[in-house]
Protein backbone atom coordinates (compact mmCIF):
# COMPACT_ATOMS: atom_id res chain seq x y z
CA UNK A 1 0.00 0.00 0.00
CA UNK A 2 1.35 3.33 -1.02
CA UNK A 3 -0.41 6.22 1.13
CA UNK A 4 0.58 10.42 0.64
CA UNK A 5 -0.62 13.48 0.95
CA UNK A 6 -3.18 13.88 -1.60
CA UNK A 7 -2.60 10.22 -2.84
CA UNK A 8 -3.75 7.01 -1.45
CA UNK A 9 -3.11 3.50 -4.46
CA UNK A 10 -3.78 0.65 -2.80
CA UNK A 11 -2.81 -1.29 -6.05
CA UNK A 12 -1.82 -0.18 -9.83
CA UNK A 13 -4.26 -0.79 -12.69
CA UNK A 14 -3.02 -0.64 -16.44
CA UNK A 15 -5.35 0.71 -18.91
CA UNK A 16 -4.53 -0.92 -22.05
CA UNK A 17 -4.46 0.40 -25.73
CA UNK A 18 -6.28 -2.39 -27.30
CA UNK A 19 -9.92 -2.86 -27.58
CA UNK A 20 -10.43 -5.39 -25.15
CA UNK A 21 -8.15 -6.79 -22.51
CA UNK A 22 -8.79 -10.48 -21.70
CA UNK A 23 -9.53 -10.50 -17.67
CA UNK A 24 -7.20 -12.03 -15.61
CA UNK A 25 -8.73 -14.63 -12.65
CA UNK A 26 -8.09 -14.75 -9.15
CA UNK A 27 -5.50 -17.98 -8.33
CA UNK A 28 -4.77 -19.96 -5.57
CA UNK A 29 -1.51 -21.77 -4.68
CA UNK A 30 -0.02 -24.28 -2.27
CA UNK A 31 3.38 -23.49 -3.02
CA UNK A 32 4.01 -20.40 -4.23
CA UNK A 33 6.17 -17.15 -3.39
CA UNK A 34 4.36 -15.12 -1.05
CA UNK A 35 5.42 -11.77 0.59
CA UNK A 36 5.17 -10.96 3.91
CA UNK A 37 5.28 -7.38 5.08
CA UNK A 38 6.55 -5.89 8.22
CA UNK A 39 3.68 -5.97 11.02
CA UNK A 40 4.86 -5.58 15.01
CA UNK A 41 2.72 -5.50 18.11
CA UNK A 42 2.50 -2.06 20.22
CA UNK A 43 0.81 -1.27 23.71
CA UNK A 44 -1.48 1.84 24.46
CA UNK A 45 -1.91 2.29 27.67
CA UNK A 46 -5.07 4.31 28.61
CA UNK A 47 -6.48 5.46 31.65
CA UNK A 48 -8.52 2.41 32.45
CA UNK A 49 -7.21 0.03 30.10
CA UNK A 50 -4.04 -1.50 28.26
CA UNK A 51 -4.86 -1.75 24.57
CA UNK A 52 -2.54 -4.27 22.29
CA UNK A 53 -2.83 -2.26 18.49
CA UNK A 54 -1.07 -4.27 15.45
CA UNK A 55 0.71 -1.96 13.34
CA UNK A 56 2.11 -2.02 9.76
CA UNK A 57 5.57 -0.82 8.92
CA UNK A 58 5.32 1.03 5.56
CA UNK A 59 8.14 3.30 4.32
CA UNK A 60 5.74 3.88 1.40
CA UNK A 61 3.40 6.35 3.11
CA UNK A 62 5.04 10.04 3.77
CA UNK A 63 2.09 10.32 6.82
CA UNK A 64 1.11 7.66 9.39
CA UNK A 65 -2.44 6.34 9.91
CA UNK A 66 -5.04 4.75 12.09
CA UNK A 67 -7.97 3.53 11.77
CA UNK A 68 -11.48 5.09 13.22
CA UNK A 69 -12.52 1.87 15.30
CA UNK A 70 -8.68 2.06 16.67
CA UNK A 71 -9.52 5.48 17.75
CA UNK A 72 -12.58 4.59 19.28
CA UNK A 73 -11.31 1.70 21.00
CA UNK A 74 -8.36 2.80 22.90
CA UNK A 75 -10.94 6.26 23.51
CA UNK A 76 -8.24 9.17 22.66
CA UNK A 77 -8.91 12.32 21.58
CA UNK A 78 -8.68 13.63 17.51
CA UNK A 79 -8.30 16.46 16.68
CA UNK A 80 -9.12 18.67 13.26
CA UNK A 81 -7.09 17.42 10.00
CA UNK A 82 -8.78 16.85 6.55
CA UNK A 83 -6.20 16.12 4.36
CA UNK A 84 -7.28 15.27 0.87
CA UNK A 85 -6.44 11.48 -0.37
CA UNK A 86 -7.00 11.01 -4.21
CA UNK A 87 -6.40 7.81 -5.80
CA UNK A 88 -5.48 6.69 -9.27
CA UNK A 89 -5.37 8.97 -12.06
CA UNK A 90 -6.03 11.69 -9.14
CA UNK A 91 -9.60 10.81 -8.06
CA UNK A 92 -10.50 12.39 -4.86
CA UNK A 93 -10.89 8.96 -2.59
CA UNK A 94 -12.36 11.29 0.16
CA UNK A 95 -10.19 13.27 3.09
CA UNK A 96 -8.71 11.72 6.83
CA UNK A 97 -11.24 11.68 9.49
CA UNK A 98 -9.22 14.11 12.07
CA UNK A 99 -5.91 13.13 13.60
CA UNK A 100 -4.35 11.89 16.99
CA UNK A 101 -1.15 11.94 19.09
CA UNK A 102 -0.43 8.86 20.83
CA UNK A 103 2.59 7.27 22.49
CA UNK A 104 2.59 3.42 21.73
CA UNK A 105 5.49 1.14 23.81
CA UNK A 106 6.99 -2.02 22.84
CA UNK A 107 5.55 -5.50 23.94
CA UNK A 108 9.48 -6.54 24.93
CA UNK A 109 11.26 -3.62 26.20
CA UNK A 110 10.76 -0.09 28.36
CA UNK A 111 10.82 1.94 24.97
CA UNK A 112 8.24 4.11 23.94
CA UNK A 113 7.51 6.13 20.92
CA UNK A 114 5.78 9.29 20.06
CA UNK A 115 3.23 8.76 17.13
CA UNK A 116 0.84 11.36 15.35
CA UNK A 117 -1.66 9.57 13.28
CA UNK A 118 -4.45 10.69 10.72
CA UNK A 119 -7.48 8.77 10.62
CA UNK A 120 -8.96 7.09 8.32
CA UNK A 121 -11.72 4.26 8.29
CA UNK A 122 -9.62 1.79 6.83
CA UNK A 123 -6.19 0.84 6.81
CA UNK A 124 -5.85 -2.61 4.70
CA UNK A 125 -7.47 -5.70 4.26
CA UNK A 126 -6.39 -8.37 6.97
CA UNK A 127 -2.54 -9.21 6.42
CA UNK A 128 -0.88 -11.53 5.58
CA UNK A 129 -3.40 -11.94 2.54
CA UNK A 130 -2.41 -15.90 2.42
CA UNK A 131 -1.78 -18.24 5.75
CA UNK A 132 2.06 -19.02 6.52
CA UNK A 133 2.37 -22.24 7.97
CA UNK A 134 5.58 -24.25 8.97
CA UNK A 135 7.61 -20.82 9.20
CA UNK A 136 10.86 -22.90 10.88
CA UNK A 137 13.61 -20.35 9.09
CA UNK A 138 16.62 -21.42 10.90
CA UNK A 139 17.77 -17.31 11.36
CA UNK A 140 14.22 -16.48 12.56
CA UNK A 141 12.71 -18.76 15.09
CA UNK A 142 14.46 -17.77 17.79
CA UNK A 143 14.39 -14.09 17.66
CA UNK A 144 11.70 -12.13 19.97
CA UNK A 145 9.37 -11.29 17.03
CA UNK A 146 7.83 -7.59 16.88
CA UNK A 147 4.63 -9.85 15.67
CA UNK A 148 4.94 -13.59 17.35
CA UNK A 149 1.93 -14.33 15.00
CA UNK A 150 3.15 -12.95 11.45
CA UNK A 151 1.70 -15.46 9.57
CA UNK A 152 -1.83 -15.77 10.29
CA UNK A 153 -3.78 -12.67 8.73
CA UNK A 154 -5.49 -10.20 10.93
CA UNK A 155 -6.45 -6.84 10.48
CA UNK A 156 -4.12 -4.09 10.68
CA UNK A 157 -4.98 -0.39 13.39
CA UNK A 158 -1.62 1.91 12.66
CA UNK A 159 0.06 2.17 9.23
CA UNK A 160 3.69 3.96 10.38
CA UNK A 161 4.93 5.84 7.68
CA UNK A 162 7.95 7.30 6.25
CA UNK A 163 7.51 10.46 8.76
CA UNK A 164 8.16 8.10 11.51
CA UNK A 165 10.33 5.22 10.56
CA UNK A 166 13.42 6.89 11.42
CA UNK A 167 12.53 6.73 15.31
CA UNK A 168 11.31 2.87 15.09
CA UNK A 169 13.98 1.17 12.99
CA UNK A 170 17.43 -0.31 13.99
CA UNK A 171 20.50 -1.02 11.68
CA UNK A 172 20.39 -5.08 12.71
CA UNK A 173 19.20 -7.12 9.71
CA UNK A 174 19.23 -11.12 9.50
CA UNK A 175 19.24 -12.84 6.04
CA UNK A 176 18.27 -16.12 5.19
CA UNK A 177 18.32 -18.34 1.99
CA UNK A 178 17.79 -15.42 -1.09
CA UNK A 179 13.47 -16.86 -1.03
CA UNK A 180 13.66 -16.30 2.67
CA UNK A 181 12.34 -13.47 4.52
CA UNK A 182 14.91 -11.44 6.22
CA UNK A 183 14.36 -10.34 10.03
CA UNK A 184 14.88 -6.40 10.41
CA UNK A 185 15.14 -4.82 14.26
CA UNK A 186 13.13 -2.50 15.61
CA UNK A 187 11.81 -1.11 19.19
CA UNK A 188 9.04 -3.36 18.98
CA UNK A 189 11.30 -6.26 18.15
CA UNK A 190 12.41 -8.11 14.87
CA UNK A 191 9.86 -7.57 11.79
CA UNK A 192 10.10 -10.40 9.38
CA UNK A 193 9.96 -9.11 5.51
CA UNK A 194 10.02 -10.62 2.55
CA UNK A 195 9.43 -13.51 0.17
CA UNK A 196 8.15 -17.15 1.83
CA UNK A 197 6.85 -20.24 0.17
CA UNK A 198 5.42 -21.43 3.26
CA UNK A 199 1.46 -20.84 2.76
CA UNK A 200 -1.13 -22.68 3.09
CA UNK A 201 -3.49 -20.03 1.01
CA UNK A 202 -2.82 -17.40 -1.44
CA UNK A 203 -5.42 -15.45 -3.42
CA UNK A 204 -3.68 -13.41 -6.08
CA UNK A 205 -4.61 -10.01 -6.52
CA UNK A 206 -5.18 -9.22 -10.18
CA UNK A 207 -6.80 -7.06 -12.76
CA UNK A 208 -7.31 -6.34 -15.67
CA UNK A 209 -8.90 -3.18 -17.97
CA UNK A 210 -11.52 -3.00 -21.09
CA UNK A 211 -11.86 -0.03 -23.27
CA UNK A 212 -15.73 1.53 -23.60
CA UNK A 213 -17.24 1.82 -27.39
CA UNK A 214 -17.03 5.95 -26.89
CA UNK A 215 -13.35 5.66 -27.06
CA UNK A 216 -12.91 8.37 -24.37
CA UNK A 217 -14.01 6.23 -21.19
CA UNK A 218 -12.47 3.43 -19.78
CA UNK A 219 -13.51 0.92 -17.04
CA UNK A 220 -10.93 -0.95 -14.51
CA UNK A 221 -11.96 -3.67 -13.30
CA UNK A 222 -10.09 -4.47 -9.98
CA UNK A 223 -10.76 -7.99 -8.53
CA UNK A 224 -9.37 -8.70 -5.19
CA UNK A 225 -9.75 -11.93 -3.43
CA UNK A 226 -12.37 -13.60 -5.40
CA UNK A 227 -14.87 -10.07 -5.17
CA UNK A 228 -15.32 -7.85 -8.03
CA UNK A 229 -15.42 -4.05 -8.23
CA UNK A 230 -16.07 -2.03 -11.41
CA UNK A 231 -14.44 1.68 -11.07
CA UNK A 232 -15.54 4.15 -14.40
CA UNK A 233 -12.75 6.44 -14.97
CA UNK A 234 -14.34 9.56 -16.95
CA UNK A 235 -10.96 10.73 -18.54
CA UNK A 236 -9.72 11.45 -21.99
CA UNK A 237 -7.48 8.54 -23.36
CA UNK A 238 -4.43 10.19 -25.10
CA UNK A 239 -2.72 7.73 -27.54
CA UNK A 240 0.60 7.64 -27.70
Amino acid sequence: MILSKGRLTSASMDCSHQQTAQPSFIGFSHSVNNVLLATALACYDSPLHQHTLRLLIDTGSELSFITEDAVKIIGIQRFSSNIPILGISGLSSGHTLGKVQLTLKSMHRDIKMELTAHILRKLSSSLPSFTCIDATWSHINKLCLADPDFGQPRKIDILIGADHYGKIIKPNIIRGLPDEPIAQLSIFGWLVIGPTQSCLYSPKVVHYAQLTTDGHSHECTLTVLGSRRNTSFNQSYSHS
